[in-house]
């Protein structure tokens, strides 16, 4: 498969498009430089075979889970009004809640980590591997993790910095890349 020149055109542009001082050192932003990067510089040698699918899918589980353990769950008490609110003529203020931002990040994390704990060589038949990936590019297809992110960063005090610094961009190719390369690879392999 060959690279897309346009897609490392518009990630260089958008991770230089940020302003960096020269007096600070700027860290990279982890999206970035764990899950990015890679796909930029190895996409061929980590869709050939099962094997480097299945690390490279451990990196993603890796990222997931370590965003995973830095949000904060909800207390029963609060789970409790969260799924009242929810099913009440409320739902619009409770779906606006930093509550439903913890449950919304939680759950998408959760199946994040799950999918990419689920790819390992052999483990899969070529059709279930490629369901998985899909299920991980749905991850990154959401447009919300961010504005989610962030509600709960700005009320909770909790820095998640797996997504600091990253743009719904980045979240978009990624999944777009997981698409074009190893999903639908696989299904026309099989």
């Amino acid at each position: 498969m060959a690279r897309n020149p346009l897609f490392a055109l518009a990630v260089v542009a958008m991770v230089s498009s940020s302003p960096v001082s020269m007096s600070q050192p700027q860290p990279s932003p982890p999206l970035i430089s764990k899950i990015l990067r890679p796909l930029l510089t190895e996409t061929d040698a980590i869709a050939r075979t099962p094997k480097s699918r299945a690390l490279f899918a451990s990196t993603i589980y890796d990222f997931c889970a370590g965003a995973l353990s830095k949000v904060p769950r909800l207390s029963p008490r609060e789970d409790s009004w969260l799924r009242s609110e929810l099913s009440s003529p409320r739902y619009a203020s409770a779906a606006t809640s930093v509550e439903y931002s913890q449950q919304y990040l939680v759950n998408l994390l959760e199946r994040c980590a799950a999918h990419g704990s689920n790819i390992r060589p052999g483990n899969l038949q070529q059709k279930e591997e490629a369901i998985e990936w899909l299920g991980l590019a749905s991850v990154f297809l959401d447009l919300d993790i961010e504005h989610h992110a962030e509600k709960i960063s700005n009320q909770k005090r909790v820095v998640i910095d797996e997504f600091k610094d990253a743009r719904t961009t980045a979240f978009v190719m990624i999944g777009q890349w997981i698409i074009s390369h190893f999903a639908i690879p696989i299904l026309k392999a099989n």
